[in-house]
């Protein structure tokens, strides 16, 4: 049982992860006992304002690294950053409540020594989850903002 909440993004794609749930967080908001449990609706307000800013996109992973302490090491794959998330990460900033206040991208594969065979070399993200506890909000980036010339039909 989970007591963690978070707005992460989600790739399309999660057959090299290791472990359940895929995902690139963009604002640990602590726990349960941190909040309120009124903040889930304001941290999946902020969550859907996201939604209609950012369009699907991708990330170049950038290498393989161990990240955590002692016997909780996990490998990751960590990730390029862009303008449109580091303002993405910089909207929703004021939730975050990890020890690590310096934005990482990564993607957490597994334990160490998941890290093997054929790992993608980008993600491409086109959903941003909120989840409060074991309670959790999926929500599929806007397609507004794409090139004007496509239509609507030709996106998906």
């Amino acid at each position: 049982m989970s007591d963690g909440i978070m707005i992460a993004y989600l790739p399309t794609d999660g057959s090299w992860c290791k472990q359940p749930l895929p995902h690139l967080t963009l604002v640990y908001a602590g726990t349960l006992q941190d909040r309120n449990y009124s903040d889930f609706n304001q941290i999946a307000k902020d969550a859907i304002l996201l939604t209609r800013v950012t369009p699907p996109f991708s990330l170049d992973v950038t290498g393989v690294e161990q990240f955590g302490d002692d016997d909780e090491r996990v490998d990751v794959l960590t990730l390029s950053t862009t303008p449109e998330l580091i303002r993405a990460r910089e909207l929703v900033e004021y939730w975050n409540m990890s020890e690590h206040k310096e934005f990482n991208p990564h993607a957490t594969v597994g334990p160490v020594g998941s890290a093997r065979g054929v790992l993608p070399t980008k993600l491409y993200f086109d959903r941003i989850m909120v989840a409060f506890g074991n309670e959790d909000m999926v929500f599929r980036l806007s397609y507004d903002y794409a090139d004007e010339g496509l239509s609507k039909a030709s996106r998906y």
